[in-house]
């Protein structure tokens, strides 16, 4: 009787008392709202947050989504400069309700923003990723590595632009990329 007793409590948290199966974010500590239905209180969750960081970097975005047809590397080290980045179509759909993210943890006095476009690939499987950092008092490198997919991968059979969107935090005066 325990064993039928412990199976149904753990099917009715796995699948919700309401019979909607449900997810929990992870908490960030800050709640908004309250689940009125359940009274549970509702984790606020910045509608970007970094994929990953790695040395005071942290890439906010990795996936394909703009349309930057050759490879380049954009730096914004101002609030002007990033301004006048964020009117581009592609870093729009590169970050998603970004601004919010931004706001709160970018400051232009120390920090750079970094996007870094591989151009066009012919399938879909193809992303960028942040290898490694070095860094010292005046120069910091971004190892940037391209995945590209496996030889029978089903891939998608259309145009894509992989990109990488990083925070660099306490940037200093040099930002090199390196493939």
């Amino acid at each position: 009787m325990r064993i039928l007793m412990a199976i149904v409590l753990l099917g009715l948290l796995l699948i919700g008392v309401n019979g909607c199966a449900t997810s929990v974010p992870a908490d960030t500590g800050e709640t908004a709202a309250v689940d009125e239905q359940n009274s549970v209180p509702v984790p606020q969750i910045s509608p970007v947050a970094p994929e990953y960081c790695l040395e005071r970097v942290c890439v906010l975005s990795s996936r394909a989504g703009h349309t930057r047809r050759s490879r380049s590397t954009v730096r914004a080290r101002s609030r002007a400069a990033w301004q006048g980045l964020a009117g581009d179509p592609g870093l729009e759909d590169l970050l998603p309700g970004y601004e919010q993210y931004l706001e709160q943890e970018l400051d232009f006095d120390r920090d750079a923003i970094v996007a870094v476009f591989a151009g066009e690939r012919s399938t879909g499987g193809y992303s960028l990723e942040l290898d490694r950092v070095e860094r010292s008092e005046t120069t910091i490198t971004l190892h940037i590595r391209e995945n590209t997919p496996a030889a029978d991968a089903m891939v998608t059979q259309a145009l894509t632009y992989p990109a990488l969107v990083a925070v660099i935090h306490d940037a200093p005066a040099e930002i090199l990329i390196e493939y």
